[in-house]
């Protein structure tokens, strides 16, 4: 398609025998207003043209004009030519035949829902030459009218037909549109077997009109129909369920009619599945087959093999002008590894948090809500990343999880990548009137043409949600117009809500409603992923705010209204810049990224904090820096694992001033940790004195400890500290250089070394000893992770 868009308002007129031309209205002189200031023609309809559009108008770029073979549209070297209908619909399928007169240039496209001013619409094109497609949303910036094009799929190589002639057909129910070619789907919003790539969009046009597009062609539109989709004529869904004769089928997930992938667990012992479909209307016709594209017509008896199978479900229904309408939808059946598999790998941790199977990294919408721990995360269903969805598990502890079926999905809007979730007890968002207590609402980055922020809420504890169709913020809308525009974390504070988002440089909005949002302030140069923002009493008795950096770097100050508008305003020592020198080390271990704290409670107001009796954080244990290489895409694929995604260890946060008079931040393990321990049989030496050749540890061998020390130098000492995980060749060293003061951990010789430029370099940071001389090593040991803390939980 060519770079001018002539969309221009619908000319509401009779069929007309002869051909009026007229020209827009007055319109500010601008480039985009210059570019649509062109004469429009009614199109006299006879039977020659098959169709029930009414009122079809043209734009004269280009002819159209009804032959004997149906509407002939010539725009030869003239851009793009519309028409446009009187018809308007909200869900409906809307379909063409198109033959092209010249094969070696042109494209025909579909038009629909296009808006009141015809500026913003969908299109689908197929190009004569190259036989690729198209699936475009266009949209005008609210600001400056500046035309936006988002694709939003790559483009689709469909097969060449000998007659040139070929059927373009879309199938639009609320969000989810899906395009097909002579049959073939070339795309369906949210299902990403079709494409990986992310290409999602704002708040999606639900309604609109209907209309045709010659971009530089010679081409015949025949057969051009469309028909509403209602509860009478619908290919949706009610459900899909999974069973299985001869095996387990775990907790159903959530089915969504208008979402056209879901993914159901099935245990090792569930060799073959059944499909049950339940049809909206019972005139539907049901296809269902599998990876291999053999079809089962009851159903019944579908061989599944070990980890992922897509299964296809296609729901037909044929209107009574003869339109079929199509869908598409897909069930990716996972059949779990044996059982005695699970938690016994080789590299699986024990007391840390992972995912039984597939990708795990950000965590997501943590909250404690109604006595449960909830752990959302990011989750894709691949040992590497990909097309996010979030993945759920509850704790009463947070340290013993039961794993939930998959909660949100890729949809219209793009992939489900970071966010929160906070509890509205108040019904501020209006989702739960009648409703006691109120619930929780989801923030979520949808991610795709850049980023937005969509709800979601639960009235059922987060067992299912309902997504919004409204986009609450869009960074279009924001003031520094960067895409990067993610990871929301939400919280109360003075009776308003508050959000810190980034991606790229920090932003801070509020709401009152959590659907509408204003911009409070804009840190250009202060750039994290993950952001939170948390008020911590010190030690002293004095409330101060605590700015993460995403786990990596904090910096701790107040959050207060200047000059109207609600800033972080660092503290001494600190600096709101984006230099690392200005913040704290919040953890200087290469794997662990994307900290996220829980939401328990609304924090109160200056005059009257209800800070939490403790604020918990968690992190990925992983980290995308590979220096040119994304580290954590090698971990499983390195290791033999089938999963991918480890977290750190649950940390309750506090402010504590050091000797200098500076707040820092203690991160000490949750005190849960300590019920693991094994008493009975534990190792305790005290006041001993320990040199080079020493051997106080020579029998003590496991995977899952803990080690509690305190090392006091004697002179001349030059390092102490402990190597764990070892064996004749490999060891985990864990070091503290008296003379540099520096803290290290050396996994140099830590067995399968997954990334020679970041696995293999030391970890350290600098740390004084205690007052009295002295170093503290509290260290966590599991199956494959290694954490340690120092100076009172500092570091």
């Amino acid at each position: 398609m060519g770079l001018k868009r002539n969309l221009a308002k619908i000319l509401s007129s009779a069929l007309a025998v002869t051909i009026t031309f007229s020209t827009l209205g007055s319109v500010p002189v601008t480039a985009y207003a210059q570019e649509n200031a062109v004469a429009k023609a009614n199109i006299e309809l006879n039977g020659q043209y098959k169709t029930n559009l009414s009122g079809l108008t043209s734009d004269s770029v280009g002819e159209w004009k009804v032959t004997d073979e149906g509407l002939h549209s010539n725009a030869v070297d003239k851009g793009d030519s519309f028409v446009y209908s009187e018809t308007k619909g909200t869900n409906f399928v809307y379909s063409t035949d198109v033959t092209f007169k010249n094969t070696n240039s042109g494209a025909a496209a579909l038009v629909f829902r296009a808006q009141t001013n015809n500026k913003d619409c969908y299109v689908v094109n197929l190009d004569a030459n190259s036989k690729k497609c198209k699936f475009w949303r266009w949209g005008h910036n609210k600001e400056d009218q500046r035309l936006e094009e988002d694709q939003l799929i790559d483009e689709k190589t469909i097969t060449t037909t000998e007659s040139n002639k070929y059927t373009l057909k879309v199938v639009a129910i609320d969000s989810w549109i899906s395009y097909y070619v002579n049959d073939e789907l070339v795309a369906s919003t949210g299902d990403y077997t079709l494409q990986e790539a992310n290409k999602g969009q704002k708040t999606v046009y639900k309604d609109g009109s209907l209309g045709l597009l010659n971009w530089n062609g010679d081409m015949v539109f025949q057969n051009t129909y469309y028909a509403e989709i209602n509860d009478d004529f619908t290919p949706l869904l009610e459900d899909i369920n999974i069973t299985s004769s001869t095996g387990t089928v775990e907790k159903k997930t959530q089915f969504v009619p208008t979402e056209p992938i879901t993914i159901q667990y099935v245990d090792n012992d569930a060799n073959t599945v059944n499909v049950e479909v339940i049809k909206k209307s019972q005139s539907a016709v049901i296809e269902i087959t599998d990876e291999n594209d053999i079809k089962y017509s009851d159903g019944k008896n579908i061989p599944v093999k070990e980890g992922k199978n897509y299964i296809t479900i296609t729901s037909r229904i044929t209107a009574s002008n003869g339109l079929e309408a199509v869908l598409t939808y897909r069930v990716n059946v996972h059949r779990r590894q044996k059982k005695e598999v699970y938690y016994n790998e080789l590299y699986r941790d024990q007391y840390h948090y992972s995912v039984k199977d597939g990708w795990g990294n950000d965590p997501n919408g943590m909250v404690y809500y109604k006595g449960k721990y909830h752990f959302f995360y990011q989750f894709y269903d691949d040992i590497i990343w990909g097309p996010m969805h979030w993945a759920h598990a509850t704790s009463t502890d947070m340290i013993h999880w039961e794993e939930k079926p998959i909660a949100l999905y890729p949809d219209a809007n793009g992939a489900m990548f970071s966010g929160c979730i906070v509890i509205d007890e108040k019904n501020t968002s209006g989702f739960f009137d009648g409703i006691q207590g109120g619930g929780l609402v989801a923030l979520i980055t949808a991610d795709g043409n850049g980023q937005r922020i969509k709800l979601a809420y639960s009235t059922d504890e987060g067992d299912t949600w309902t997504k919004v169709d409204e986009i609450a913020a869009d960074w279009t809308d924001d003031p520094l117009k960067d895409a990067a525009f993610r990871d929301p974390k939400v919280f109360r504070w003075e009776n308003k809500w508050f959000m810190v988002i980034a991606g790229g440089p920090l932003r801070i909005y509020s709401s009152d409603n959590l659907k509408e949002w204003k911009c409070e302030s804009t840190y250009a140069d202060l750039h994290t992923e993950c952001p939170d923002l948390y008020p911590i009493m010190a030690d002293d008795g004095t409330l101060k705010w605590v700015l993460s950096r995403g786990g990596r770097y904090y910096k701790v100050g107040d959050f207060q209204e200047v000059d109207g508008n609600w800033k972080f305003v660092a503290g001494d020592g600190y600096n709101v810049s984006n230099s690392d020198k200005d913040s704290g080390i919040m953890n200087f271990g290469a794997d662990s990224y994307a900290a996220m704290t829980y939401y328990i409670k609304d924090f109160g107001t200056a005059a009257n904090p209800t800070l939490p009796e403790e604020i918990v954080e968690v992190n990925w244990m992983n980290t995308w820096d590979g220096k040119g290489e994304q580290f954590c895409n090698q971990v499983a694929q390195k290791s033999g694992m089938k999963f991918n995604g480890t977290y750190n260890l649950n940390l309750k946060l506090g402010l504590k001033k050091d000797k200098d008079g500076k707040y820092v931040l203690t991160q000490t393990p949750i005190k849960a940790y300590e019920d693991l321990r094994d008493t009975a049989n534990k190792i305790e030496k005290n006041n001993v004195t320990v040199n080079e050749n020493s051997d106080l540890l020579k029998d003590f061998k496991d995977d899952c400890y803990e080690i509690v020390s305190k090392f006091k130098p004697q002179a001349g000492t030059k390092k102490v500290g402990f190597k764990v995980r070892t064996s004749d060749i490999e060891s985990t060293d864990i070091v503290y250089d008296i003379d540099n003061e520096n803290l290290s951990i050396d996994r140099s010789k830590s067995g399968i070394i997954i990334n020679d430029k970041v696995f293999a370099e030391k970890n350290n940071q600098n740390v004084q000893r205690n007052d009295d001389g002295s170093i503290d090593l509290h260290i966590y040991v599991d199956k494959a992770s290694v954490e340690v803390f120092t100076k009172d939980y500092t570091v």
